[in-house]
This record gives C-alpha cells, structure tokens and sequence, in this order.
C-alpha cells in the first residue's frame, strides 16, 4: 500500500546508473549522519540536548527491578528451514533472529526523540528494543537526531507505535506512508499489550491514512488516537510496548495476535471473490518485465487478475481468506497471507536481487503450500519471470 513519490522518482532515476546510485546513497548517508556525529564528540550527555550517546536495554531494566513491567515470553520457538527456502538463500537470518523477548516496561516522565519518537532516559540513551534492536540500531533516525528541548507533554498515560519501520511521525515520506507489512507486525501488533495497560491510555501514532485507521478503529481505539508528526515528546506515563520480534523475522505471536482481532471482520464469502487469482501490481516501483506474458498465461488457466488495494479491507480478507491458490510478486500485498487458511497454495515470484523470507515464514505459520520461483532482475528491480518454470509449477501443484 506504498505509492510513488519525488523521492522514489529520483532515486529510480539514479538506479539507472549503478555508479551514480552507490555515490547518492554514500553522499545521502555521510550527509545525514555528519551533524550528529560531531555533536556527540563535543556536547556532554543530556536529555534534551544534541545527539543521543547510545543505548540501553529495556528487558535488562526490568530483570534487574530498575523499571517496572512484565516480560511475557523470552523467545519464540522457531522452525527449522531446509537449505533451499528463501528464508536461507536470502542471507537475512530471518529464522535466527531469537531468543527475541516481549515484554513492556513503565516510563514515567518519558522523553520521546526523532521522527521514530525513541524513549530517551537522562544519560541521552535510546531504549534499544524501541530501535528493533536488542543492542540498539545506530541507523535509527532518533540515533542522529539533534534535541533542542522537551517537545510537547502528553497528559496521563499513553503508549506509542510510531517507529521508523511501522510509520513514523514524518508518516514515512519516502513511501507515501508505512508499508502494509511494517504497519501490522511492527506498528498494531504492538497493541497486543494493551489491555495491560490503565483503561485510559492513548495510542500515540504517525500521521494515519484510511487504512491504517481501519486497524486501530476495530481493535476499539478510535478515541484514544493521538496523531503527531513531532520528533520530541514528554509523556507523563508512558507505557513501553515492545515489538514481538525483529521485523520481518519469524513472529508467530504477531501472527496469531492479528488473525484474532481481524478476521472476523473478513467481509461474508461471495461468489465475486475469485478462489483462484494472480495479484497485479500498477503504479509501484517494482514490477514484472515481461508482465502482459503472465498475466496471458494466468487468464487461460481460468486464474482471475486482482488487484488487492483496490478493495476495502474487509474484502481483501476475505478474498485471501476463501482463497485456493495465488500467485504473485513480492510485495506488500502479501501481506495478506496473514488471512489465508490452511493448505492454500502460494506462489511467489522474488526478485534474485531482493529476496527476503518474510512471506515464506508467515506461510509455514499459517500452514499454507508457499513455493516460490527466483526471477532474474535488473538494477531497478525489474522481474523478468521464467515462463517456463512458472508453466511447469502452475498446474502441478494440485498433484501436491
């Protein structure tokens, strides 16, 4: 549910070149990082003031009785991935990324800092796990972001799910908005804690569009919303929700969290919704070459076309959730897998130049039959799929 925007225009433009592509993003990078990095050599720590001057863990906080709170699990069990699975060809160690603990932790008096609004205690430490780190991620934006003073207090008690993954308060430029994906493991599966809480606490969020609204109205949150595009907070009570996992890696408690509060508003089955069916992907910056050959080939298998964003949100659950088969790119979309049941056939085509096993973990989770088929790319990401492959795979999987 990302869109095109000037800086993904550029950025395109500049793939076309790998040369000038590598020199943009070193000059954008050192660009970013330089203030910050001088800062923290010259000012003295502070809470309010300059760069932050590293990390401290929440978790060991709470073992060691400075904070309080409550860790719910250490770790998720994590099932064993053959050598030929994307999630090991990829080299993400999506499967690796445990023990990984859930837990939340009470801040009183809390300073929230950057666009990621990152918990900031009073030796300018970043509350690592807040970074979707366990030791603290220096590439967050609230690592290089420069205080100059407390920013606006929250009243009360409140909690946050703005970060640099799941939307942050800039309401994720770049993309036109959080990423379908990053907005439901890494932004609301953070709600999961809620009822933890005092019965009063605020949800603080990025800037919302209608479907991130969609998300936070059925879990009864409506309002509680507090909306800001600030980069410093005070929070009277803060109440720390820490993400289930590393995101993108294996969480089946976020799985598990967000089929039960959404799936029962998976709109009624209907015989307009195919059961078997190909996503196409219009207006996005990654797609398929030869496109106009798939989507021929998928029609003369009786395969409907669908474009998923076009529907409401209740459709589009349902739609995966009465599913058989689908085929598709990776992409947002498939985030939808998250509604399937058990035994339905997934094929995705990835790119060889961004593979990632998010899509295939989430299958194994839900039980479904993911296969998958590498497609050589261009620099900008371009698909070229093997028609062959794809043909030989199709009507075999009923055999399966």
């Amino acid at each position: 549910m990302a869109g095109i925007t000037p800086f993904t225009r550029t950025v395109d433009f500049l793939k076309k070149s790998s040369f000038l592509y590598r020199i943009f993003r070193v000059v954008v990078r050192a660009a970013s990082k330089a203030p910050s990095k001088i800062a923290r050599g010259l000012l003295p720590s502070s809470r309010f003031f300059g760069p932050a001057k590293g990390f401290y863990s929440g978790v060991d906080s709470i073992r060691r009785g400075e904070r309080r709170g409550e860790i719910i699990f250490d770790a998720q069990t994590c099932s064993d991935f053959p050598p030929d699975s994307l999630v090991k060809i990829s080299g993400l160690e999506q499967d690796k990324n445990q023990p990984w603990p859930l837990f939340w932790m009470e801040i009183p008096d809390a300073y929230l800092c950057g666009r990621s609004l990152v918990p900031r205690n009073a030796e300018g430490q970043l509350l690592a796990e807040a970074t979707f780190s366990q030791a603290g991620d220096p590439n967050d934006p609230a690592y290089n972001h420069i205080a100059t003073g407390p920013g606006k207090l929250i009243e009360g008690n409140a909690t946050s799910i703005v970060s640099r993954w799941g939307g942050d308060a800039w309401g994720n430029r770049r993309y036109g908005g959080a990423g379908y994906w990053h907005w439901l493991f890494d932004s609301v599966s953070r709600l999961s804690l809620i009822n933890r809480f005092p019965a009063d606490t605020k949800i603080i969020t990025p800037p919302l569009s209608w479907w991130m609204r969609w998300f936070l109205e059925k879990l009864n949150l409506k309002d509680r919303i507090i909306e800001t595009e600030s980069n410093a907070l005070r929070v009277e009570h803060l109440y720390f929700s820490a993400p289930s996992s590393m995101t993108g890696c294996w969480n089946p408690y976020a799985v598990e969290f967000l089929r039960r509060s959404f799936l029962p508003y998976g709109s009624p089955p209907s015989d307009s919704l195919p059961k078997r069916f190909y996503i196409i992907r219009e207006g996005y910056t990654r797609g398929i070459a030869n496109e106009q050959e798939v989507r021929k080939y998928f029609k003369s298998q009786g395969w409907a076309l669908v474009a998923p964003e076009k529907l409401s949100i209740p459709d589009q659950i349902a739609l995966f959730r009465d599913a058989e088969a689908i085929a598709g790119l990776h992409g947002s979309a498939l985030t939808n897998l998250l509604w399937c049941s058990s035994r339905t056939y997934m094929i995705e085509f990835t790119s060889e130049n961004l593979m990632s096993g998010a899509f295939e973990w989430l299958s194994v989770v839900n039980r479904l039959s993911h296969r998958f088929i590498l497609c050589p790319a261009d620099q900008n990401t371009l698909s070229l799929v093997p028609l062959h492959e794809m043909k030989t795979l199709i009507p075999n999987i009923w055999s399966h």
